[in-house]
């Protein structure tokens, strides 16, 4: 399976629900999958589809934003965070980051694993607070050219 390729099956599950055929879903994100089986509810567990590294820290581009078809990015003071509930896996983002700050979660270097959790914890709270997603290209922060060169790019 290429890395960063998502899709999601419908089939068929023997038994009905109320006079229906129920059927099972189940998603799979690079290779990954999670389904479980809840009193005859299948439910997918919550799975990071991509990642905003601290590579954004000080940067804050955000080209990535735009090109998002389901508006998971979120903004903190000093970068951007993708909700993990949110993103479809479509790996739009990747390929618009100057600063290669985004990574599906299977392929986060191990430098950067703890921006994992990082990752889902504040853009949850940041969502929960009531803030929108970002959806349109801004300025980026003042020191993101500096930190751009820092970074090797």
């Amino acid at each position: 399976m290429l890395a960063g390729w998502s899709s999601r099956f419908s089939v068929p599950w023997p038994g009905r629900t109320k006079g229906r055929a129920s059927k099972m879903c189940l998603q799979i994100h690079s290779g990954r999958s999670s389904l479980t089986s809840t009193e005859n509810r299948w439910t997918q567990e919550s799975i990071m589809a991509h990642v905003v590294t601290s590579k954004c820290v000080a940067c804050k581009f955000t080209d990535c934003v735009e090109v998002c078809p389901v508006a998971c990015f979120y903004e903190l003071d000093n970068q951007l965070v993708i909700h993990p509930d949110d993103c479809i896996d479509c790996t739009a983002c990747v390929a618009e980051c100057p600063v290669e700050a985004i990574y599906a979660e299977g392929d986060v270097p191990a430098d950067y694993q703890a921006n994992i959790e990082f990752n889902a914890v504040e853009a949850r709270r940041v969502k929960d607070s009531g803030q929108d997603a970002i959806v349109k290209k801004k300025e980026p922060l003042p020191t993101a050219a500096q930190r751009k060169s820092e970074l090797g790019y």
